[in-house]
């Protein structure tokens, strides 16, 4: 097969991958606000029949998109509410057990060194202090608000994490 004008082919074909990589481009800078658009376009399909069921029992569309927005919100603070305890829960657990690891390395450490063990102590105290603060006995504080949830860190629990950032733990020199 012969080429009556190969220039021309390649001039093309290279206009057509150029094409190509600007289009991929332009698509991945406006990713977010496609991604915003398709999210926006969902949840009003989505919605869309309760509003129209809404305004079939005579409240003005104004108001039953208000009330469609306000419940779908309480849904989903209600669903951030229930997950939240396990949540924390599931930390407060996570520290207890770093802490009763960190006891059990303490005393096998013992052999090991005074500055190890020591490092290892003031590691289980910081556990312990941060285990403390985030029991559910301490004083976290969850205080409804309107359409979510604020929580206050004591100052026991700053001056603990404050503490905990401000160790420089190290273990002794193969020589020592």
């Amino acid at each position: 097969m012969k080429l009556q004008n190969p220039f021309r082919v390649a001039f093309v074909a290279t206009l057509g991958v150029g094409l190509g990589l600007l289009l991929i481009a332009s698509v991945q800078t406006l990713s977010t606000i496609l991604l915003y658009v398709g999210t926006a376009l969902f949840l009003a399909l989505g919605l869309e029949p309760m509003v129209s069921w809404l305004i079939r029992r005579r409240v003005p569309r104004w108001a039953a998109v208000l009330v469609t927005i306000v419940v779908v919100l309480g849904v989903f603070a209600g669903v951030i509410l229930m997950v939240l305890p396990i949540i924390v829960e599931q930390i407060t657990q996570f520290v207890v057990e770093v802490t009763r690891e960190g006891n059990g390395r303490a005393q096998r450490a013992s052999g090991h060194g005074a500055a190890l063990t020591a490092g290892v102590a003031s590691l289980v105290t910081g556990v312990e202090s941060l285990g403390r603060a985030c029991s559910p006995d301490s004083n976290w504080s969850i205080r409804p608000r309107m359409l979510g949830v604020k929580y206050d860190l004591s100052w026991r629990d700053s001056a603990a994490l404050m503490w905990l950032s401000s160790k420089k733990f190290t273990t002794p020199s193969a020589s020592a």
